[in-house]
């Protein structure tokens, strides 16, 4: 795993022009919706365990569903702790341009929770600038008091009130909810399901050699990684 996980992010431009050429996102769907989190990894550091913020995103395409969007795609991605979230965040915006290559999207959205460095750092991708940003329904559901002020300008929680128009969103047929991020973050699908085992402790270049595997296998891309990585020994 060591040594495939190493070519994996020595190849990662091949692999990913790759998968643009056998399983883009789909060019059905006209709504692009990036989400991204922060899960609480094990960390093997020197004479002590070290609980740092794994970072993870979805970058998913949505067509209109009789029940509002329908998620038609998703491609995860996932980095070892880092300051700033700085390559998870490049890896977003280059998702984001080969999407946009040669197409438009009706509507296109950033939707995270209300963690203010997670916009922050979507701020230094100027190809996300154009996105509309939207915090996550579901968080701000479980934080009524919160939301409300944030809604009426009780506090200084107010500049998030636009990103909390769901009526609009949804009537622009936008989702509202990052479920796509939180279940590869949160539940058991790429990050929990092995970074936090019992007993287990991460290096940063160990973790990362299973994150790359499990985001092409989960993303449905395990194919053309995989053939990439062959033709090229």
């Amino acid at each position: 795993m060591r040594r495939i996980g190493a070519e994996i992010e020595d190849r990662r431009t091949a692999i990913e022009d790759a998968i643009e050429t056998a399983t883009p996102l789909p060019d059905k769907g006209d709504v692009m919706a990036v989400s991204y989190d922060g899960v609480m990894a094990p960390m093997r550091e020197t004479n002590a365990v070290a609980w740092r913020e794994a970072g993870v995103a979805s970058v998913s395409i949505y067509g209109p569903g009789d029940a509002g969007p329908e998620k038609l795609d998703t491609r995860h991605l996932a980095r070892m702790p880092e300051s700033g979230m700085v390559t998870l965040l490049q890896q977003i915006a280059d998702q984001v341009a080969r999407a946009k290559k040669g197409r438009v999207f009706r509507e296109f959205a950033i939707i995270c929770d209300g963690k203010n460095t997670f916009w922050k750092a979507a701020m230094t991708q100027p190809v996300l600038h154009d996105a509309v940003w939207i915090l996550d329904f579901y968080h701000a559901s479980e934080n009524l008091t919160k939301a409300a002020k944030a809604i009426f300008g009780d506090d200084d929680e107010s500049n998030r009130c636009h990103r909390m128009r769901y009526a609009e969103f949804i009537a622009r047929g936008l989702p509202i909810g990052s479920g796509p991020v939180e279940s590869a973050a949160k539940n058991r699908n790429i990050v929990l399901a092995r970074l936090k085992r019992s007993g287990v402790r991460w290096s940063r270049d160990g973790g990362q050699h299973v994150h790359d595997l499990r985001v092409y296998l989960k993303s449905g891309r395990w194919e053309p990684m995989w053939y990439t990585m062959v033709t090229a020994a």
